[in-house]
C-alpha cells in the first residue's frame, strides 16, 4: 500500500470544531449529554456536560456533570475518534417528602468514538458514549445539624449522539 506522505501530513494539519448532542428518555428518567471538540493535528480536547432527572416513586434526582475529554482523530473526508473523559465537576439534587439534599461531590469516566464524513468542510458525525458516574455526600443542614442521605447515586450506560463540526 501507498500513502503520498503530502497528503498525509495536510489531513493531521486539519483544525476541526464540532458539536455534539443526544437524549434519552425512558419513564422515570431523562438523560442529555451536550459536547464540543476542538481537534488539532488529529489531537483532540473537548468538553461535555451531562444532565440526568429521574423521579421515581417520590423521589427526585436532578444531576449535572461536567466531563473533560482528550481524543485522537484518524482520516480525513471519512474520520474516526476516540476518545476518554473524566469527570471534572458534579452537583446534585435529591428531593423526597419535602426535603432537599444538595451534593457536589462526584466521579466518573467515559469512553466513546465518533465517525465522521466530510462535505465541502462541513462534517456530519455519529457517535456513541459509554459513561459511569457517581454523585456522593448527599446533605443538607437544618437548624445547624448536617443531615445525609445514606446513598450515593451511581449511574452507568451508553447514549447515542448526532452532531455537526467544521474544518478547515
Amino acid at each position: 500500500m501507498y500513502i503520498k506522505t503530502d497528503n498525509f501530513r495536510n489531513y493531521q494539519r486539519k483544525i476541526r470544531i464540532r458539536g455534539l448532542s443526544g437524549t434519552a428518555k425512558s419513564k422515570t428518567l431523562s438523560l442529555s449529554n451536550n459536547s464540543v471538540q476542538l481537534i488539532w493535528n488529529g489531537w483532540g480536547i473537548g468538553h461535555t456536560m451531562m444532565k440526568l432527572e429521574e423521579i421515581n416513586s417520590g423521589k427526585q434526582f436532578s444531576i449535572s456533570n461536567s466531563f473533560n475529554e482528550i481524543s485522537y482523530t484518524l482520516g480525513d473526508k471519512i474520520t474516526l475518534s476516540i476518545g476518554t473523559g473524566l469527570l471534572g465537576s458534579g452537583k446534585g439534587t435529591y428531593k423526597e417528602s419535602q426535603k432537599e439534599f444538595t451534593s457536589e461531590k462526584a466521579s466518573g469516566s467515559s469512553n466513546f468514538f465518533i465517525i465522521g464524513i466530510e462535505l465541502s468542510g462541513i462534517e456530519i458525525l455519529y457517535g456513541l458514549k459509554k459513561f459511569s458516574f457517581e454523585n456522593k455526600e448527599f446533605q443538607r443542614t437544618v437548624s445547624g445539624n448536617i443531615e445525609k442521605v445514606k446513598s450515593n447515586y451511581k449511574v452507568s450506560g451508553n447514549i447515542h449522539l448526532l452532531g455537526i463540526g467544521v474544518s478547515f
